[in-house]
């Protein structure tokens, strides 16, 4: 028989968030790896989560905080709303809103549910946006996996690999010739033209602000206004914004080295 557990929470935006003794997979492990980790699984990890441990995937989330990794990262002293904001920017790049990181602060502080269960409540609460880039990373994470991380990024052309980001789409992807999803990146901004990789195998790339303010260019298809480096994990190394009444970044540039960029405006 399934055993079964209900833990009640009401969220900001949410009425109830129900938690069950949920079997442990590929996919679901490989998210909470995400969120407490901000990381892709080993190989050999997952598969003893998956298929030696005998435990669910709440129970897997409680013994995560057993290890040294998990107590590295959020040591002694590391403060609740410090922890909160850090499982949001694992899983969705973003901080909570002030809202619910009040009340994730108080369920937490007073005792009513431990950090695993937060943990699993924001990843099963995902909704739209968040929902999106959360299962991007995930298909990053598994893809990787698959293919052994054995990839060498490089700007040189090559016979194995193309990068290609879609006007408009906040996702950037290298796929093979079969066409098979190598890795791929996201962001919350659309892209709007270039998009290399630098000699440390991040991903740098052009793309377009919310609002443009240069009324000249603002229905253009090319039209950018932001310059951000990610990380494998689409994490914001550092970003530029040139967008002004004169001023706008437009659809490409070239990095001369690490320190200096060359775009067009």
């Amino acid at each position: 028989m399934k055993r079964i557990f209900f833990i009640l929470l009401t969220v900001i935006g949410l009425s109830v968030t129900t938690l069950y003794a949920e079997v442990a997979t590929q996919t679901n492990v490989t998210r909470l790896y995400i969120a407490t980790f901000d990381r892709t699984p080993d190989q050999a990890g997952l598969d003893y989560w998956v298929e030696s441990s005998g435990l669910s995937l709440e129970d897997i989330a409680t013994s995560f905080f057993d290890q040294e990794e998990t107590k590295e990262k959020y040591p002694e002293g590391y403060s609740t709303v410090d922890f909160i904001i850090s499982i949001y920017t694992n899983l969705f790049q973003r901080s909570p809103d002030s809202a619910g990181s009040d009340y994730w602060i108080g369920e937490l502080d007073s005792g009513s549910i431990s950090k695993s269960v937060f943990i699993l409540a924001v990843v099963n609460g995902a909704v739209g946006d968040d929902a999106t880039i959360l299962e991007t990373k995930t298909e990053i994470a598994l893809s990787e996996l698959a293919n052994n991380n054995s990839i060498v990024i490089s700007n040189e052309v090559s016979d194995g690999y193309i990068l290609f980001s879609t006007m408009g789409s906040k996702s950037i992807q290298l796929i093979d010739n079969n066409k098979t999803l190598i890795k791929s990146w996201t962001s919350i901004y659309a892209s709007s033209g270039g998009a290399y990789f630098t000699n440390t195998n991040n991903l740098i790339r052009i793309a377009k602000t919310d609002n443009v303010k240069n009324t000249a260019f603002a229905t253009g298809g090319s039209v950018a206004g932001i310059i951000e480096e990610l990380d494998s994990n689409s994490n914001i190394i550092w970003s530029f914004i040139l967008d002004n009444d004169t001023n706008t970044l437009h659809h490409d540039f070239k990095q001369i080295d690490s320190n200096t960029i060359i775009a067009l405006t």
